[in-house]
């Protein structure tokens, strides 16, 4: 047998395992040892929640690295360890299928795009003795059909997810964010079939549901087919999980769709509201949030239908002003969202908004390892970068409070979200706060 390891780096943002915003397992890993050949012993390392001692991993065959921005240059270390030691190293992810030539300085491969064809392609060179190209790349999408389950199995023992179980129902997004990576790295939106995520979902409850009967879903936008998401809905409802996701915010509009949501189990939405200013939203080419009142919306969600919001709020669009931020604490403190999910606006590799700031000469800083939390890394148009710090440390310190944890607790038990919507706040509530603290640690953020 041939030995992978398959590996998820650390960002060096986060020095505590297990800390900040890492909650959740690498599905993309075991993705790919879902459709590596039955030839290799697969084992999946998660260095958020594992130290990686390089000498226990000497022995390896071949390695496979995934990362994000935030995490790449750990990635890079850890390939360079390898190839120096003449072990192959596959990486993929949205960074590098961004900027292959930048991780062929450190790797042996990339996968640019969706990895789950290519992996098997290189995985059966690999084992035919072929020498591995630099870039593998395809223009072929993956279907969504028929597809291995996701080997959850190879999950660490050892790690304390907040769930631990995983899955997706859709891939890919229509939109058009120009913040946003996934219309460069997945284009194309596609479905799975119904029955085979309900399938999924009852070996996901069998094998890997802890006692809270959570699970989350990865996706992007499952929401987005409403007529899809209804039926999948309608047909979870037996199972009786509690479970999370990504939703559009036209969720709001659509009283079936809800009740079907909070019928099935939904504990959480995440709404990406981004920008509080219109022009900001027409800028940014997210139609669907145009014209649209978010109080409404949020007390309608979590109000009426008892399914908790996380606010997906970004700030240092070219209309923020240092007044932003009041705005975002004002929309928070009026609609006691459940949870919020806010950042810095980050020009990441391959979106048009990093094209477009490195035309304008906008972009102060490609240390990679500054892209994540208070990370001002470009030249703000209505604020100094300091300005744009501070507002972020602002709205975390105020919502991290325990003042305003208590009146989301008050809140929760008072409408339909209950005592479950109570308890996601509290897990919710402790990870804003480590995200802040995380803040306060270390040098000055700001790369001028």
């Amino acid at each position: 047998m041939k030995k992978l390891k398959l590996i998820s780096p650390c960002a060096h943002r986060f020095t505590d395992k297990g800390s900040a915003k890492f909650h959740f397992p690498p599905l993309s890993l075991a993705v790919l040892a879902a459709n590596t050949p039955e030839e290799f012993d697969i084992e999946i390392l998660d260095e958020n929640y594992q130290d990686l001692d390089f000498n226990d991993y000497l022995d390896a065959d071949i390695i496979g690295i995934t990362s994000m921005t935030a995490t790449v240059k750990r990635g890079y270390e850890i390939a360079d360890l390898f190839v120096k030691h003449n072990i192959p190293v596959i990486m993929g992810g949205h960074h590098v299928s961004a900027l292959p030539e930048e991780a062929l300085q450190h790797c042996t491969t990339v996968i640019v795009g969706e990895g789950d064809y290519l992996w098997r392609q290189v995985m059966e060179e690999f084992l035919a003795g072929k020498n591995l190209r630099g870039i593998y790349q395809s223009d072929e999408v993956v279907q969504l059909e028929n597809l291995s389950i996701p080997r959850e199995d190879l999950y660490p023992k050892e790690a304390k997810y907040l769930i631990r179980a995983n899955t997706y129902m859709t891939r890919g997004c229509p939109n058009n964010c120009v913040f946003c990576s996934v219309t460069s790295f997945s284009p194309k939106f596609r479905k799975r079939p119904v029955d085979e995520v309900i399938e999924e979902m009852k070996y996901l409850k069998e094998h890997f549901v802890d006692e809270t009967n959570r699970i989350v879903f990865n996706d992007d936008n499952p929401t987005l087919d409403h007529n899809y998401a209804k039926e999948l809905f309608t047909k979870m409802i037996p199972l009786g999980l509690k479970w999370q996701c990504f939703a559009g915010i036209d969720i709001a509009f659509d009283d079936e769709l809800l009740d079907l949501m909070k019928k099935a189990g939904c504990t959480g939405a995440l709404i990406g509201f981004d920008a509080m200013n219109m022009k900001d939203i027409e800028s940014m080419h997210k139609y669907r949030n145009r014209d649209v009142n978010y109080a409404q919306i949020v007390k309608k969600i979590q109000g009426e239908y008892g399914i908790p919001v996380i606010a997906g709020v970004v700030a240092g669009f070219d209309n923020d002003t240092v007044d932003t931020f009041q705005h975002i604490i004002n929309f928070l403190d009026e609609t006691l969202c459940a949870n919020l999910t806010f950042n810095v606006l980050y020009p990441y590799p391959g979106t048009q908004l990093y094209e477009q700031f490195k035309k304008e000469n906008r972009i102060t800083s490609f240390d990679w390892d500054n892209y994540v939390l208070d990370g001002i890394n470009f030249i703000p148009k209505n604020m100094t970068q300091e300005q744009l710090h501070e507002g972020y440390l602002k709205v975390l310190e105020w919502y991290s409070s325990d003042e305003h944890l208590e009146r989301k607790l008050e809140y929760a038990r008072k409408t339909q979200m209950g005592e479950i919507g109570a308890l996601m706040i509290k897990d919710w509530h402790e990870g804003v706060k480590r995200a802040y603290e995380e803040c306060l640690r270390g040098d000055n953020k700001i790369r001028s």
